[in-house]
């Protein structure tokens, strides 16, 4: 086992798999993705960090 920084294609995996898992237990309220993205910069306006996520169907972060 190893772990690794994701890529686009591990990232598109991982959320089908999640979304298809999720919706196999309940059905989706609506087909809304709201997405939370923010960046943490420093004085020199360099991103250091930050937050990819959203709310989706259930109203779940």
């Amino acid at each position: 086992m190893k772990i690794e920084i994701c890529n686009k294609a591990d990232i598109k995996t991982i959320v089908d798999g999640l979304n298809a898992y999720n919706l196999d237990k309940v059905s989706a309220l609506s087909p809304i993705w709201t997405p939370l993205e923010f960046s943490i910069k420093n004085e020199k306006y360099d991103v250091i960090g930050g937050v990819l996520a959203g709310i989706n169907y259930w109203n779940g972060l």
